[in-house]
C-alpha cells in the first residue's frame, strides 16, 4: 500500500477510536508501545471491510475493565457482545470517514475472541495503535490492503453522523 494512504489510514483508525472512547466517557492517551507484549486476561473484537480498492480487517484488545467502564447499561455488561459492539462502531466510524474521501466500503459482522496473554503482532501491512485509560490499556490494529490502487481526495458527500440512523 502507498505509504502515504497507510499513514492517513492510520491517522482516520487514530481519531475514530479517540472519539468513540470519548463518547462513553473513557477519554485515551496513546502510548509509543503497549505496556507489555501481551496483557492479561483480555477480550479482541475482530470485524472486516471490504470495498472496490481496499479490504481491511480491524482488531481492538481491551480489558474487562475498559469493557466495564464503558458499558452504557450499567452492572448488565455481557463482555464478549459488548466487545464486539465496540469492534462495530469503530468500524463503522472508520468506514463513514472512508466515505468521506471517496471510498464506498461494506462491513462484515464482528466476531469476539477471549484469552489470556492475547497479542497481535504489527508488520509491513499491519498497523498498531496502543492506548492507556484510567481502566487499563486498548490496542488496535488494521490488517489494509490494497486491492486496486486508490487515492484519498476528500469527497462532498454528507455521510451520517456517528449515532445517527435511519428508518427505511
Amino acid at each position: 500500500m502507498d505509504p502515504a494512504n497507510r499513514e492517513q489510514l492510520d491517522g482516520f483508525l487514530r481519531e475514530k477510536a479517540l472519539q468513540l472512547f470519548a463518547d462513553y466517557q473513557l477519554p485515551l492517551a496513546e502510548t509509543l508501545e503497549p505496556a507489555s507484549d501481551a496483557f492479561g486476561e483480555s477480550l479482541v473484537g475482530v470485524i472486516g471491510l471490504v470495498g472496490e480498492c481496499i479490504t481491511a480487517t480491524l482488531a481492538i484488545a481491551a480489558t474487562q475493565q475498559v469493557l466495564e467502564a464503558t458499558f452504557p447499561m450499567g452492572d448488565a455488561v455481557q463482555p464478549e457482545d459488548w466487545m464486539g459492539e465496540l469492534a462495530n462502531q469503530l468500524i463503522g466510524r472508520f468506514k463513514n470517514e472512508l466515505g468521506r474521501w471517496g471510498l464506498d466500503t461494506s462491513i462484515g459482522t464482528p466476531v469476539t475472541v477471549v484469552g489470556s496473554r492475547l497479542a497481535l503482532r504489527a508488520g509491513p501491512d499491519v498497523g498498531c495503535l496502543h492506548f492507556d485509560s484510567a481502566h487499563g490499556p486498548v490496542h488496535v490494529w488494521l490488517k489494509a490492503e490494497e486491492i486496486q490502487p486508490f487515492t484519498l481526495v476528500a469527497d462532498s458527500t454528507e455521510c451520517m453522523a456517528e449515532g445517527d440512523f435511519c428508518l427505511f
